[in-house]
């Protein structure tokens, strides 16, 4: 049965139909360079319970793939690992030419990868079970299990049962813990007194020489990530607002965290508010060129304890090359009022 993160002891298994699965909020794909993780109904015989109509998830490295390339599944965020933390999980490496498995933690405030375990060649027709531990990390979390293609199509490496030990946090249950934009807006709503709209998008953005080519979440093409466009016949100062759902309540020291990439020699302004009622709180503020690369806003102080929004809001710059782009919104681990949770309301 699928689990899907509702305690702190994690258990996640893949026995259940894969489109159903893959639509999951809680569990996230992350397109790779080569392909994504996919889930069989076939053999090897997933290993608690064995059975042949259990389900896993695996690479498949037949033709068309090539040697190196790689497939990435992400689990979503968790608050901060304390020590103690472990994630253990079952793997299924078998075939002459199997290439390796990786397991990374990705700290959400940094963006920095650690490997926490690794494993690569033939380790036989069986299911083994591994564990490691979450360290290394100051914010929220990710864990990513990274297959990478070996020499021949003989190298299907599989993975199932992922289980967090007790000592771990679980998901952060504070509203939208993550806006990834994956999939979806993710409860996002468009300004309706603004100039005009933020768009969602993968890949570069239609300008050349500004935006983003790539996403934050998984730094590659296929990712997506929420941006405005400036080219077009909008006045400079045009301004676009996007809101994120409305929470109800949030501790004294409830902050939040995103990446921003602004790059082009006519970019505007962006400004990020905290909304309550009819009052706008700046929360964050940066003008000009900064680099075709994406920052880190930092840790902002929501210090609202009360229903809020948090409203995003980019400014045209001179001329088309203006884009301004956001993605990985994340409210810190500390936002969870004592008498009640946040709960995200649609507009």
């Amino acid at each position: 049965t699928f689990s899907p993160f509702l305690s702190l002891s994690l258990s996640l298994s893949f026995s259940l139909p894969p489109l159903y699965a893959a639509s999951l909020h809680s569990l996230v794909f992350l397109y790779p360079l080569a392909h994504i993780f996919s889930i069989p109904l076939s053999y090897p015989l997933s290993p608690v319970p064995a059975s042949c109509i259990g389900y896993y998830m695996y690479i498949e490295t037949s033709f068309p793939r090539s040697k190196g390339q790689v497939a990435r599944l992400s689990s979503p965020a968790y608050s901060t690992s304390v020590v103690g933390c472990e994630v253990t999980f079952w793997y299924h490496m078998y075939g002459s030419s199997t290439g390796a498995l990786n397991v990374y933690v990705k700290d959400t405030l940094s963006g920095r990868n650690f490997t926490i375990w690794k494993k690569s060649g033939n380790q036989g027709n069986k299911w083994l079970k591994a564990s490691a531990r979450i360290a290394n990390v100051t914010g929220s979390f990710f864990i990513i299990f990274e297959g990478v293609v070996g020499s021949s199509f003989t190298g299907d490496l599989a993975i199932d049962d992922i289980v967090f030990s007790k000592s771990c946090c679980g998901r952060n249950p504070c509203g939208e813990a993550l806006a990834d934009f994956q999939t979806s807006w993710n409860g996002f709503t468009q300004s309706t007194t603004d100039g005009f709209d933020w768009s969602r998008n993968s890949g570069s953005t239609s300008s050349i020489a500004t935006g983003p080519s790539t996403d934050h979440t998984l730094g590659t093409s296929k990712g997506y990530y929420l941006y405005i466009e400036t080219s077009g016949t909008r006045p400079a100062g045009s301004k676009a607002q996007i809101m994120s759902p409305v929470y109800r309540e949030a501790s004294p020291a409830c902050t939040f965290t995103f990446w921003y990439h602004m790059y082009g020699s006519s970019i505007g302004v962006l400004n990020v508010y905290i909304k309550q009622g009819s009052t706008m709180k700046l929360a964050f503020n940066i003008i000009g060129n900064q680099g075709n690369k994406w920052f880190s806003s930092g840790k902002l102080a929501v210090g609202i304890a009360s229903q809020f929004q948090v409203v995003f809001e980019g400014i045209k710059g001179t001329s088309f090359t203006g884009d301004i782009a956001i993605d990985d919104f994340l409210f810190g681990t500390d936002c969870c009022p004592q008498t009640s949770k946040m709960q995200p309301e649609r507009l």
